[in-house]
This record gives structure tokens, sequence and C-alpha cells, in this order.
């Protein structure tokens, strides 16, 4: 007895969102996972954790307004929910990282 299609289907789309969920969050972008990766070999090359917080933030930052401008063209192209959905993400993204930046700035 094997599984049925639509429960096939299911688990088959789960297994891309988490797919494309691990690929986003490898993204050397802070404060996402890639971001701390990302902030570890700036670290090991600089030998100052803010300094390289700061650097790794910052890229965060630049990702986020990335982001930002992707979620806009898609509401522009008519595709809403997809665009205001990354916007979203985008502006968390956005005030994590200044956030983080503000505090290790000297």
């Amino acid at each position: 007895m094997g599984i049925s299609p639509e429960l096939f289907a299911i688990f088959s789309f789960l297994k891309m969102i988490n797919f494309v969920l691990a690929i986003f969050n490898l993204l050397p972008a802070f404060p996402l996972d890639g971001g701390r990766i990302f902030r570890a070999g700036l670290w090991k090359w600089f030998g100052d954790f803010g300094r390289a917080t700061v650097w790794a933030a910052n890229a965060g930052i630049g990702f986020s307004f990335i982001l930002m401008a992707l979620g806009l063209w898609d509401i522009v192209q008519g595709q809403y929910i997809s665009g205001i959905w990354m916007f979203f993400i985008a502006s968390f993204l956005n005030g994590n990282a200044r956030a983080i930046a503000r505090y290790y700035k000297k």
C-alpha cells in the first residue's frame, strides 16, 4: 500500500518550502543564520567582534533594501500578496539589522 497522491503532493510542497527557507536563511545577511556565519568569518578576519557585527549588519541592511525593491516590483507587477509579504520580511530584516548595527557601533 502506497501513499495517496494528495498526501504525496502535500509532502512534496512542504519539502520545497523547507528547502527554499533553508537557502534563504543561509544568505549572508545579518540577522539570518548565513549572516551569523558571515560575521564569524569577518570576526576571524578583523579580530574585532563589534566591527564584524556592524559589517554583517550593514550587509543585512543592504540585502533588505534589495528585498524591498523586489517586493515593490512584485506589487507593481500585480503580485500583491507575494510583494507585500516580501516587503514585510525585508522590513523585519532591516529593523533588526539596524538595531544590531546601532548597538555595536562605537
